[in-house]
């Protein structure tokens, strides 16, 4: 049975892509050595049955779940890599992202590495999404991902897995729902401790943290219960909390990444913003 490595980002969500397809008889997570390469890096081993899935299709769906064209601040640590076992499986990975480069509009970083060692990660967290699909980590940075897959390649994913898939988005799309129709969530200005509280639940809150100078709100930090995350309660939070702030006749600036974001996004926050 051919086997070949990826890597390109954490190993939960590789692990999670490969084990997600018909044909993927074997996924390991954990460190893969390679020539070339300075030291071991985060990836996945692939066992296939080439008779239901081939090497090009392997690679295509690598190079589309995850950023096989960015060269962000982490990929030294996450190098986007095809870790072959053989001259030949090399010329045909090189073949294969030749052939590939013509579905993205920016040059594929990915190399084709040669294979020399493998060390698993603990067997406690190997099949890390399928053992607890539930987990935080799993509904929040997993399955989107997931739902790409099948968006983009529902033909190749394995009919059970697609079962759990789909029941995991379900989940994450009804709890959006829920929560963005829910509109009377109470929200406090705390000018003791310079932050807005949303109350989600008993003593469970959303809250956005400020620096005042003069009237003007500098927004440094927004924050959602890590367990309420993806069901559309920080845009909940940053409607609440921008209407409070409009109606309290400040202007703001967001230093807070994701506020800056929100902001930027939705015209009719801009004018808050001070000059």
């Amino acid at each position: 049975m051919p086997t070949v490595g990826f890597g390109g980002s954490c190993y939960w969500c590789t692990e999670a892509i490969f084990r997600s397809l018909a044909g993927v008889e074997q996924v390991r997570q954990g460190w893969l050595t390679a020539c070339g390469n300075d030291g071991p890096s985060e990836g996945v081993i692939v066992s296939y049955n080439e008779r239901i899935i081939d090497l090009h299709t392997l690679i295509q769906i690598h190079l589309h779940t995850h950023g096989c064209t960015s060269n962000h601040a982490l990929r030294g640590r996450y190098p986007s890599a095809v870790y072959v076992y053989s001259t030949e499986q090399g010329i045909e990975a090189d073949a294969c992202l030749k052939v590939l480069q013509a579905e993205f509009n920016q040059p594929v970083i990915t190399r084709v590495l040669d294979f020399v060692a493998f060390k698993p990660s603990c067997e406690q967290i190997q099949d890390y999404y399928y053992s607890n699909p539930d987990k935080p980590f799993c509904r929040n940075r997993i399955t989107p991902k997931l739902q790409r897959l099948l968006e983009k390649f529902s033909d190749k994913v394995d009919q059970s897995q697609k079962a759990v898939i789909e029941g995991e988005v379900g989940q994450i799309t009804r709890g959006r729902a829920k929560m963005t129709t829910t509109k009377d969530y109470p929200l406090e200005h705390d000018t003791v401790k310079h932050e807005y509280r949303m109350e989600l639940s008993e003593d469970t809150y959303a809250l956005v943290t400020y620096s005042l100078e003069g009237n003007v709100l500098h927004l440094n930090y927004s924050e959602v219960p890590t367990s309420l995350r993806g069901q559309g309660v920080g845009e909940i939070l940053m409607e609440s909390v921008l209407t409070r702030i409009r109606e309290e006749g400040y202007k703001i600036l967001p230093v807070c990444g994701y506020i800056s974001n929100y902001i930027t996004k939705h015209e009719k926050w801009h004018d808050l913003v001070a000059d």
